[in-house]
């Protein structure tokens, strides 16, 4: 004769509950049953990943200077009930006054530079240049005209010592475009106008908050200094992105609600 249960069915409220979703936007759920009196208790189940509510970016994200901070503020259709502010700080600086550089010019609308402690070049020479992808530069040059571009772009860095600019303004670098050429040059950067990627930008976790407000300090960026050292800027502007509470506090495209850009 089989035996009679009377099985219940108890819904768990995650989506009402303050915790992080995954870098998925799904929320890990485990689980176990045990008997009403408490008696016996089963073993824990596998995980599931659990879907977690669509998130709907484009909100509004507003940034408010008052004193030393700055006050962020936004909007979310989604209601959620926790988050995680992210925040980009720069410093429009000069990167050097007396770097030099290896610059080629592969095509007629893009250039690459390879940055340099001093005239001998090589690897153990190499300096870092601390670009991103989108940044505005004016790149000039002390030994002549190569290099006297006032409003260019980072289009892409190949690697921590390199970049490529575009456009290039119609010159003529040398016999042959394809070529390299050396000199000495200064790079002043400037924060882009439009954020390309969250990607393209060191994003730092600021904090987590169960509120639709958040402060941050306006704070300062550690650069290149014209002798080629690390120097402490003043921030002169400040990138902030609000996004889903991710268990990882890591800045993701698929959970991002809001960005926003402020001169300082």
């Amino acid at each position: 004769m089989s035996v009679q249960r009377n099985l219940k069915k108890t819904t768990v409220p995650v989506y009402d509950l303050q915790i992080p979703v995954s870098p998925n936007n799904t929320f890990p759920v485990q689980f176990r049953i045990r008997t009403e009196d408490g008696s016996k208790i089963s073993a824990w189940s596998n995980i599931y990943d659990v879907a977690a509510p669509e998130v709907i970016g484009g909100d509004t994200l507003t940034l408010k200077t008052k004193g030393n901070k700055v006050n962020i503020a936004w909007e979310d259709d989604n209601n959620r009930l926790l988050y995680d502010v992210f925040v980009h700080r720069f410093a429009d600086i000069t990167l050097s006054a007396s770097r030099t550089a290896l610059r080629s010019r592969p095509t007629s609308t893009t250039a690459q530079i390879t940055l340099y402690r001093s005239s001998t070049r090589d690897d153990s020479t190499k300096q870092p240049h601390n670009l991103k992808v989108g940044m505005r530069i004016a790149v000039s040059s002390f030994a002549g005209s190569d290099y006297n571009i006032a409003d260019t772009y980072v289009t892409s860095v190949p690697d921590p010592y390199t970049f490529v600019y575009s456009p290039v303004p119609t010159v003529t670098v040398n016999a042959t475009p394809a070529a390299a050429t050396a000199g000495t040059i200064a790079i002043n950067a400037s924060t882009p106008d439009i954020l390309t990627t969250i990607s393209d930008y060191d994003f730092v976790f600021a904090g987590k908050t169960n509120k639709n407000t958040f402060s941050v300090d306006k704070g300062s960026v550690i650069a290149t200094s014209p002798s080629g050292d690390s120097a402490t800027y003043t921030a002169t502007d400040i990138w902030c992105l609000v996004q889903v509470a991710s268990s990882n506090k890591k800045a993701n495209d698929q959970l991002d609600i809001a960005t926003a850009h402020l001169a300082l």
